[in-house]
């Protein structure tokens, strides 16, 4: 198990500098002056000309390249020329208010999947089970952003049950997080009842009803434990596309976290603070995906003992 740990992590350094290298060279690729448009139109070419040297903008592209990855080795990821002070602290300090609204969406999408999910396997071919199955593919139809804009315009404008943005009570969080978590949602249901109905048609179950065990210890007891296994899976990738639907979620609801900030920096040029999100996201998306191997072992012996 330690071996494996260790080609994990040394696979996660790898994911990470490939990160960071299409991160520098996508923002360079960008049209336009970063100079230019950090000082706006009325700014003299000599005080461009003096940005650019501030921020080594007129070194070559190579160069920069290393000088960046000898500061990322060094956790240093500069200044944020638009919000002042160190890069990697702006976007911490943002980071709790997104955390709070993914943890809210896969609560929501964790819960409600596994509940409608198991709803739907034990009643295949019943009405409930069409229209769960309806629901799912509308919602994984639909657009987070669409989504986000018709909730506010129908539940915040005219029926006046939630805040329409900003961060506050429970209240504010409501309708974010469940834009956030639709898409996931959908799929959680999809799996949990393709798993379930599976596990259910296998031969240890049938031994366990023959014991005489009540159906709640069947399904809950053995149905649903093997059907985790896939499950923690996907919980584990959410993660990585949580993060990503963030970024417009953050935006349309006008919720103050990394996702927005993100968006903003990328408007304003700011390389310091938005390859200090990317990387960010990126050691999170690993380090998910390490505890999801983990838990592997923990649900399922045998992936245990292949190890």
């Amino acid at each position: 198990m330690l071996n494996y740990l260790a080609r994990r992590l040394l696979f996660a350094v790898f994911v990470l500098w490939g990160a960071v290298t299409v991160v520098f060279i996508t923002l360079r690729l960008i049209p336009g002056d970063p100079a230019r448009v950090m000082l706006g139109p009325d700014a003299t070419a000599q005080e461009v000309a003096a940005l650019q040297e501030e921020l080594g903008l007129n070194e070559p592209l190579l160069l920069q390249y290393f000088q960046y990855l000898g500061d990322v080795v060094r956790l240093d990821f500069g200044e944020s020329v638009r919000l002042g002070g160190d890069a990697m602290a702006a976007v911490v300090e943002r980071m709790p208010v997104t955390a709070i609204l993914a943890l809210a969406a896969v609560i929501i999408a964790v819960v409600f999947g596994i509940v409608l999910g198991t709803t739907s396997a034990l009643n295949p071919g019943r009405p409930v089970d069409r229209i769960i199955n309806i629901g799912v593919l509308f919602a994984q139809s639909l657009p987070g952003f669409w989504v986000g804009i018709v909730l506010i315009l129908v539940l915040a404008r005219w029926m006046n049950l939630f805040p329409s943005g900003g961060t506050g009570g429970i209240e504010h969080i409501i309708l974010p997080a469940f834009t956030l978590s639709l898409g996931f949602m959908a799929l959680m249901i999809r799996m949990t009842r393709s798993g379930l109905l599976e596990s259910l048609g296998q031969g240890h179950v049938a031994t366990a009803r023959a014991k005489g065990l009540s159906e709640s210890v069947v399904v809950f007891g053995h149905g649903v434990r093997n059907a985790l296994v896939p499950l923690v899976t996907v919980i584990g990738l959410y993660v990585g596309s949580v993060l990503g639907g963030s970024v417009l979620i953050e935006t349309v609801f006008s919720w103050p976290g990394v996702g927005r900030l993100l968006v903003d920096s990328i408007g304003f040029r700011d390389y310091s603070v938005v390859q200090a999100c990317i990387l960010l996201f990126t050691t999170i998306v690993v380090i998910a995906n390490l505890i999801v191997d983990i838990l592997y072992g923990i649900l399922d012996p045998r992936i245990r003992a292949e190890r």
